[in-house]
């Protein structure tokens, strides 16, 4: 589903991060400490699933370089929101980070686990997530192994 409106069109200086964080992908979405045995995840439905997820001993895009980074931004903790208290302008940065997360992870593993709290259509996980795994994984969306 494609997004419009204002907060949707095209931003260079995100085009600019998203091509940055693209050349050096492996540097830095690849998760800290990565082991044969690293089990990777992605998660959709709120703070409380990635945090679930965490401590289940999964790494996800908050473990690597600028998933932590965005993270201590963006917690509510600190209130460094980049707009206001909805997903702004910071959940475009999240998406680039997160797409980039998912090609990197898909070279290097065939298994990627998924926590959810609920199913939304509308998540990024089913908007982008998904759909940048099959796409890295060359495969087709009614692919068994999708």
């Amino acid at each position: 589903m494609k997004r419009t409106g204002k907060l949707n069109e095209e931003n260079p200086e995100l085009k600019q991060f998203g091509d940055l964080v693209s050349q050096n992908s492996f540097q830095l979405m690849t998760p800290r400490g990565l082991a044969p045995s690293t089990k990777l995840a992605l998660w959709s439905g709120g703070i409380a699933v990635s945090e679930y997820v965490r401590t289940k001993g999964y790494e996800t895009l908050e473990s690597t370089v600028y998933g932590k980074l965005l993270d201590e931004m963006t917690t509510p903790v600190y209130k460094i929101w980049l707009g206001d208290n909805k997903w702004g302008p910071q959940g475009k940065l999240w998406n680039i980070i997160s797409a980039q997360y998912v090609k990197v992870t898909a070279s290097i593993r065939d298994t990627m686990h998924v926590f959810m709290r609920t199913h939304d259509l509308d998540s990024v996980f089913y908007r982008e997530e998904l759909t940048n795994w099959q796409k890295a994984r060359a495969r087709r969306p009614t692919s068994p192994t999708a």
